[in-house]
């Protein structure tokens, strides 16, 4: 999708009610900002958020994160793995 395309929002509804897309994306950010390293979340049609590192000095180079970059994930696959079972 080019950025170009994203809508400045979507509301998002199922049989339990509906959500603003960009209300549900500010959530996430605000909870992760200055709580986590680093983040990078994208909410269905939004545009992607991050923040923080994604490589810190007790493991160099530091780096800061983007949507685009690639890293290794390790045990952190496991929350998430277990998140979608749920």
């Amino acid at each position: 999708m080019l950025i170009s395309n994203v809508p400045d929002d979507v509301t998002a509804c199922d049989p339990l009610g509906c959500i603003s897309e960009v209300t549900f994306a500010a959530n996430i950010e605000n909870s992760l900002a200055n709580n986590v390293v680093g983040y990078s979340s994208l909410v269905e049609s939004m545009r992607s958020d991050f923040g923080g590192l994604a490589r810190t000095n007790t493991d160099p180079p530091s780096l800061s994160i983007s949507p685009s970059l690639l890293m290794k994930i390790a045990s952190a696959s496991k929350t998430m793995t277990a998140t979608a079972i749920l």
